[in-house]
C-alpha cells in the first residue's frame, strides 16, 4: 500500500523541451519547406531561443515517432474484436 500511496503523491516529472511551446510554428515552417537551419534562425531571431539544428532535428524526430506510435495504436484498437475471445481458437489459428 505504501508503494501506491507514494506513486499517487509523486507523479513522474517530465522534462519539457523549450521547443515544445513553439511546436506548431516549427511544424508550420517545416511543412512550408523551410530547412531546419532556417527554423533555428527563426527561433533565435523571432522567439529569442538559443537552440541548434541538431536540437530541432531531435525534436522533430520525437514528434514523428509519437505520431507513428499513435497511428499504430489506433489501427490496433480498430482491429481488436469486441467482446470475449476464445483463446484456444486464437492460439490454434497462430499455429
Amino acid at each position: 500500500m505504501k508503494h501506491i500511496e507514494w506513486l499517487s503523491k509523486n507523479p513522474p516529472k517530465k522534462r519539457a523541451s523549450k521547443l515544445e511551446a513553439h511546436r506548431e510554428t516549427i511544424m508550420d515552417l517545416i511543412n512550408q519547406g523551410y530547412t531546419q537551419n532556417q527554423v533555428v534562425t527563426y527561433l533565435r531571431s523571432v522567439c529569442n531561443i538559443k537552440t541548434t539544428q541538431p536540437n530541432v532535428h531531435k525534436f522533430l524526430a520525437k514528434k514523428v515517432q509519437v505520431l507513428n506510435i499513435n497511428k499504430v495504436m489506433n489501427a490496433q484498437q480498430k482491429e481488436e474484436p469486441k467482446g470475449k475471445v476464445n483463446l484456444d481458437e486464437h492460439f490454434k489459428s497462430l499455429i
